[in-house]
């Protein structure tokens, strides 16, 4: 497949800062971006012509296969949008099964988009066809005069009015091109400008994060389709808070972290939305005098190695950074993770030709591992052209799956990568809400946020078969939760008064330690549920710790701790092995183990219980549909689906006190090496109490440790609250890792029983003093609850 300009010039990135086309009253880095003196006619052709190939994926190699079956599913769209055209004189409506009124209008606009497509992508049954030209052009037309026109009302969510309508009505109109009359086109724009004034000049609400870059995106096509250079100027300026970096609200943070709506970690919606736009901007305005070439641009490029990279598992966008977009049936988390690939591939034609050939080959390693069903031969030209470019180039390496360990301390969320799994872990704290719940989406999202964990394998499809309409939402892997029934809406935007929530990153990157104190959402009338939770994860396990679980439960509805919930599909039998036993596949089976010490599920992996356990295991088909949880606009289908699972858990009781758990989980592990690594545990817990919970490695000189108070344990001692690693490496030095999730500004005095004798290196925030003990004080107040380390020589 060819794309125009498949390697956008750098020179379309670069301001003229200092030539003599540097002009009063603009930046250094809009030099290029004067309406009078720089646009011709011809810039303004050229954007748009880049414009239908951005949104049709240019001129496609008709011989290949996967364009040939993109093209006809595009006529096969094509045909049925036509046959539901309302052809009456008198109409009302554009589709005969869609009125049309202010809440359908976007619909409309996308519909009509659609039908554009298949009008400029060269190949269609109906490319350049100019009765379906006059379609569309009928249907901007109604749309216009009934529903979104200068003067007109914005009733119900403002996005619909401000982004959503208009970019649809905007690429329909850039679709169809010269067969839209211009007197059409100008009545068009006016109600752009109308609902969408120059950026800036809108509500805050409308004005941060995605919804910042999509408003200036409105604003340049609008400036592109209609020959204003000076809409388009405007919009590229107010890019100039966007592109940044930020310390506050919404938008990219330095550690990774997207927040979306003040309190919610959204990297896998807003995030996605705003590096979509902006990927696309980039590209629209490469070589032409509106070129974006403020400084801050490197900044954004960075977020696909800090904010992408580390949550996408082999194709898939991890749930626990989607918030809310969970619960559209048509946005799984693969489908999410496709879209975010496109992204970066359309990045990677602005960026340096290093930069271009790594984003390209993470693209190609995902896409190669990803076992689920495919996905590009349904995807559309756009994409198709991006993917097929890289996935075609022998010279691009797939990417492997590296391993690290991420703390994303700013969303209260954790990965974990290693070679063939990754790890996610969800939590809520004084800065982060537990879920969101609003547009009628996302209704049973309660304890999303009270440490869900997932764990990403080789079962590519776990969270996207059906998964969260049909799991017990009081059973979410790695939750400690209040089973008492909740009602929709329940602790929504609620931000739990606890300030633990975080955790500490190896020095070398690779395992972390994760904790949380959790003050949980709860029934009316039933006491808080309360604990400590620990999460140590490392190269083949991962320890869950809990302690000080207290309160919760009413009306005998317990509180419990659920080890796993396994998606097994519409048929799976997976084995469950319990102590070597295996246990019935039967649906409906339940059991309860005494003094449990391992565990195995056939497909995913092992599980260990130190000491042994009372665990209680389940086996049952879930049935419930998309529109149980997602009413909003996106609307799930009414359409049953039954999903069985395998489900572990702690009981810990009503109003439990003081209740504590232990357990390992081992990804992937045969139910042979999971009964080896019960009777020969490679990790001993240290301490697992209100105040401490603490872990020793005994394959390898490392201690791990999250201090929710003043304390001692495991040879370390510290003043306040701390999550610390001890590592002493074979060649004789001593490396500590220290982060403070609570973010306190109090220094931090840390203290380890081993004698060293001198400082090789150490961050500024640490002060550090080599000796029979070693200490450390901390300052870590404007470290965001991220990992400072030294490095010192042992004695």
């Amino acid at each position: 497949m060819t794309v125009r300009n498949a390697r956008l010039p750098r020179r379309g990135f670069l301001a003229l800062a200092g030539s003599s086309a540097l002009l009063a009253g603009l930046p250094p880095w809009m030099a290029r971006a004067d309406a009078g003196a720089l646009a011709a006619s011809a810039d303004f052709a050229a954007a748009r012509g880049t414009l239908r190939e951005i949104l049709t994926g240019g001129a496609p190699d008709l011989t290949d296969a996967l364009v040939q079956k993109a093209i006809a599913a595009l006529d096969t769209s094509a045909d049925a949008l036509l046959a539901r055209i309302d052809r009456r004189a008198d109409r009302d409506r554009v589709f005969t099964d869609l009125p049309l009124d202010a809440a359908t209008m976007r619909t409309t606009y996308e519909l009509l988009r659609d039908l554009g497509l298949a009008y400029a992508t060269p190949g269609t049954a109906r490319h350049g066809d100019a009765s379906l030209a006059a379609d569309i052009v009928a249907g901007l037309r109604l749309t216009h005069d009934r529903i979104y026109h200068a003067g007109g009302e914005r009733p119900g969510n403002w996005w619909f009015w401000v982004i959503g309508g208009p970019r649809a009505l905007l690429w329909a109109a850039s679709l169809v091109g010269e067969a839209l009359p211009a007197a059409d086109l100008a009545d068009y724009s006016a109600a752009v400008k109308f609902y969408v004034p120059d950026p800036g000049t809108l509500d805050p609400v409308e004005w941060v994060g995605s919804n910042g870059s999509d408003v200036c995106e409105i604003s340049i096509l609008d400036g592109i389709l209609t020959d204003d250079a000076g809409r388009i100027t405007r919009g590229v300026q107010a890019l100039a808070p966007i592109l940044p970096l930020v310390t506050k609200s919404d938008g990219f943070y330095a550690d990774g972290s997207y927040i979306g709506h003040s309190i919610f970690a959204y990297t896998g919606s807003y995030g996605l939305a705003q590096l979509g736009g902006l990927a696309r901007l980039f590209a629209l305005l490469a070589d032409t005098p509106w070129a974006i070439a403020h400084p801050a641009r490197e900044q954004f490029f960075g977020t696909v190695d800090t904010s992408f990279a580390p949550v996408i598992h082999n194709g898939a966008l991890m749930d626990a950074v989607r918030g809310r977009a969970i619960s559209v049936q048509s946005l799984d988390d693969r489908v999410a993770g496709y879209q975010a690939m496109e992204h970066i591939l359309r990045l990677a034609q602005g960026v340096d030709d290093r930069t271009a050939v790594r984003w390209r080959a993470l693209v190609k390693g995902w896409v190669t591992r990803d076992s689920g069903p495919e996905l590009l031969p349904s995807a559309p030209l756009s994409r198709l052209a991006l993917f097929q470019q890289t996935l075609k180039d022998d010279a691009v390496a797939p990417a492997p799956h590296r391993p690290e360990h991420r703390q994303f301390a700013v969303m209260a969320r954790t990965v974990h990568r290693r070679p063939e799994w990754t790890y996610a872990i969800s939590m809520a704290g004084r800065r982060i809400g537990y879920y969101e719940q609003i547009n009628d989406q996302n209704k049973r999202g309660w304890h999303t946020g009270a440490g869900m964990t997932y764990l990403y394998d080789d079962d590519a499809t776990q969270f996207s078969d059906a998964f969260w309409p049909t799991v017990d939402a009081y059973r979410l892997p790695g939750t400690t939760t209040d089973t008492t029934p909740l009602a929709v809406g329940a602790g929504e935007r609620t931000v739990p008064n606890t300030s633990w929530v975080g955790g500490v990153t190896s020095p070398g990157g690779t395992y972390g330690m994760t904790g949380m104190a959790i003050r949980g959402i709860t029934a009316a009338g039933a006491t808080q549920v309360q604990a400590r939770k620990a999460w140590f994860c490392l190269d083949q396990q991962v320890i869950a710790l809990g302690a000080a679980i207290t309160g919760g439960g009413t009306d005998g509805h317990p509180v419990v701790t659920t080890i796993e919930n396994r998606n097994l599909h519409a048929s799976g039998t997976h084995r469950l092995t319990v102590d070597g036993i295996a246990q019935p596949s039967t649906l409906g089976w339940t059991g309860e183990f005494q003094k449990a010490r391992w565990a195995h599920l056939e497909g995913v992996g092992g599980y260990v219980f130190p000491g042994g356990a009372t665990v209680h295991a389940e086996r049952e088909a879930r049935t419930d549909s998309w529109s149980s949880i997602d009413t909003g606009s996106a609307g799930g289908t009414t359409e049953k689906f039954t999903r069985r699972y395998a489900t572990l858990w702690f009981d810990h009781g009503v109003e439990p006190e003081n209740a504590t758990y232990a357990y390992a989980l081992l990804p992937g592990a045969s139910a042979q090496r999971t009964a080896q690594a019960a009777a020969a545990p490679q990790a001993e817990i240290v301490a697992n109490s209100p105040t401490t919970q603490a872990i020793r490695l005994l394959n390898r000189d490392v201690t791990m440790a999250g201090f929710f108070a003043p304390g001692s344990a495991a040879g370390i001692t510290v003043t306040a609250p701390v999550a610390v690693i001890v590592e002493a490496s074979g060649d004789g030095v001593l490396a500590i890792a220290v982060a403070d999730p609570t973010r306190a500004t109090a220094p931090i005095k840390i203290t380890i029983d081993r004698r060293t004798t001198k400082v090789i290196a150490a961050d500024p925030e640490l002060t550090v003093t080599a000796g029979p003990t070693t200490t450390l004080t901390a300052n870590l107040t404007a470290t965001v609850g991220s990992t400072r380390t030294a490095r010192l020589r042992l004695a």
